[in-house]
């Protein structure tokens, strides 16, 4: 065995159990290489209130149920005593949050993923520190790890992939293509010759002819292992290549094996839950596969539609090699050139491979997503997350402070918050106009008025001096707050991105800043409080209106405003 202590950037995490343990799955990009780290022996944990424990612990022996609990210095938001519920395996937690819902007995912090949990109360972003023992049978696995916050710039190599299909799912090609794999341009198409009337007889050595859809299948997790890519892209990738891959191996009894310890794909359906979609999940041990859609979406990138061919033409003035306006005449013309053309069809294949990676290499979108792990901890594959990223920032922070964060609001006791505001405006042709925009409004709003969830709390004990009034009935603490430093850092951050140019950095760094205040307002987040949403809303009406009352007394006619 020999120990390892190196710097990495995290690629993807997971957890299961092993031997009735939990344990955690870190896949790690170093100098060195890509590192699987297992973390063993891990506790997941939740809180119960002081005054229900008896009763779960009587439920829990009943039902033979084991775990261990620890009296910690900390309150619920509503000033009750707390105890730690620790078990033992994923299993044990899983059983005992059904057990506690059965008896309504409530719960804290019970929905957060245990890895998860686990890196953020190590305030790991992105870069980590981490140790580890390795054998000589697999040097880039190390158990007993453990890891730190740390720093690592790092940049990860990508491969393109898009399939074509017909309307079944039956495999006719898959096209391949990156820029950046170990310095070389990898362009292939394979191309499944089953079915098709005329063979071509040209020879070309960027098209690997396959003699059925199991062997195109099996050739592609070969070259997927040899490229070894950190990342996997593509267009409407997971609900509709990976599905149709996923669903041909199973239906072929080919292993998708493409993860990094030779490991098949995971991929699991979304859901939906009334009005909430939860989207498709795939994980590919040591690997990432990103959707360009969910990518640019999460980026405020906003179009007429996010079709491939629509994006492609707006942003690189460039178009698919057959026409998608009609999706019937777009399939008929897949389906013939696939059966008597077939290099016309590996060439549209391979161009949309191209495409995609263009897009994310001029929009330098795989910097955006490695700067907002960074910033938030996130992973690069979290579609829209802006109560996770708050999440991940705050809560080791409510947890520092005493706290343990309360549960999602019920629907019935949710209360929305005033909007934005708008001005009547005057209409007509108007001369020697100027326009003023306030510097990240809300934000500053937050920073200025000191508006935190935990201010909010501190703010019941404290005299009327140290108090700064909010909005239906707000209340908060006059010292600088949690929510106040992040925003600093982050604001900080975001200037010295502006004047060194990076406007990845500091576009990536405002969309975090501003999801600020939805979350406090969204009944998706622990921390909502309409007092929150309240006192940021209404302070920018107040804002506006005095700021309308001073230009007016310059002598100065008003003509329009709003906090857009």
């Amino acid at each position: 065995m020999t120990q390892v202590t190196e710097t990495g950037f995290l690629l993807s995490r997971q957890q299961y159990d092993r031997n009735g343990k939990c344990c955690f799955e870190l896949w790690v990009k170093s100098d060195n290489g890509v590192r699987q780290l297992v973390i063993e022996n891990e506790r997941p944990v939740c809180f119960v209130k002081t005054k229900d424990l008896d009763l779960l612990l009587e439920l829990l022996k009943i039902n033979r149920l084991h775990l261990d609990t620890d009296n910690l210095p900390l309150t619920s938001f509503q000033n009750e005593p707390m105890h730690a519920l620790y078990c033992r395996s994923l299993r044990d937690y899983q059983n005992l949050k059904k057990l506690a819902d059965a008896q309504h007995i409530e719960l804290f912090e019970h929905d957060i993923k245990p890895v998860d949990r686990y890196l953020m109360e190590r305030f790991i972003q992105g870069g980590l520190v981490y140790t580890g023992q390795s054998t000589s049978n697999s040097t880039n696995k190390l158990t007993s790890a453990k890891i730190k916050t740390g720093e690592y710039k790092t940049s990860l190599t990508h491969l393109s992939i898009d399939i074509e299909c017909d309307e079944k799912g039956n495999l006719y090609s898959i096209g391949c293509y990156s820029s950046n794999l170990n310095g070389e341009e990898c362009s292939c198409v394979l191309y499944n010759l089953e079915w098709v009337v005329e063979r071509p007889a040209e020879n070309t050595s960027w098209i690997y002819w396959c003699e059925s859809e199991y062997e195109l299948l099996s050739r592609f997790c070969d070259l997927v292992n040899q490229c070894d890519p950190d990342l996997l892209i593509g267009w409407n990738f997971i609900r509709f290549d990976i599905r149709v891959l996923v669903a041909a191996a199973e239906r072929l009894g080919v292993e998708l094996a493409i993860g990094r310890d030779g490991t098949k794909i995971r991929f699991s359906d979304g859901v939906r839950d009334g009005e909430q979609r939860y989207p498709d999940k795939v994980y590919i041990a040591g690997r990432v596969a990103l959707d360009g859609i969910e990518v640019m979406k999460n980026a405020t990138y906003h179009f007429s539609s996010f079709s491939l061919n629509n994006v492609a033409s707006e942003i690189l003035g460039e178009a698919k090699l057959i026409n998608e306006h009609n999706s019937d005449n777009k399939l008929a013309e897949i389906k013939r050139q696939y059966k008597y053309s077939p290099i016309e069809l590996a060439e549209y294949n391979l161009q949309d491979c191209k495409l995609v990676t263009k897009i994310f290499d001029q929009e330098k979108l795989f910097e955006y997503l490695i700067t907002r792990t960074e910033l938030t901890g996130l992973e690069l594959d979290r579609v829209g997350g802006s109560v996770a990223a708050f999440t991940n920032l705050y809560l080791p922070q409510v947890h520092r402070k005493g706290w343990i964060a309360p549960n999602l609001v019920a629907p019935e006791d949710y209360v929305h918050s005033p909007g934005g505001f708008v001005m009547d405006s005057q209409p007509g042709i108007h001369d020697n106009v100027l326009v003023f925009d306030f510097k990240s409004l809300y934000p500053s709003i937050i920073r200025t008025f000191n508006i935190d969830p935990i201010g909010l709390l501190e703010a019941r004990s404290l005299p009327e001096q140290d108090i700064i009034e909010g909005y239906r009935g707000g209340r908060f603490n006059r010292e600088k707050g949690t929510l106040a430093s992040i925003l600093d850092k982050l604001w900080a951050a975001r200037e010295k991105a502006k004047k060194d140019q990076n406007k990845v950095f500091s576009n990536a760094i405002k969309i975090i800043m501003n999801s600020f205040y939805g979350v406090l307002g969204s009944s998706g987040c622990r921390f909502y409080d309409t007092r929150l949403a309240s006192s940021i809303t209404m302070r920018g009406h107040w804002i506006l209106n005095q700021s309308k009352s001073w230009f007016e007394q310059q002598g100065l006619n008003v003509i329009y405003g709003d906090t857009d």
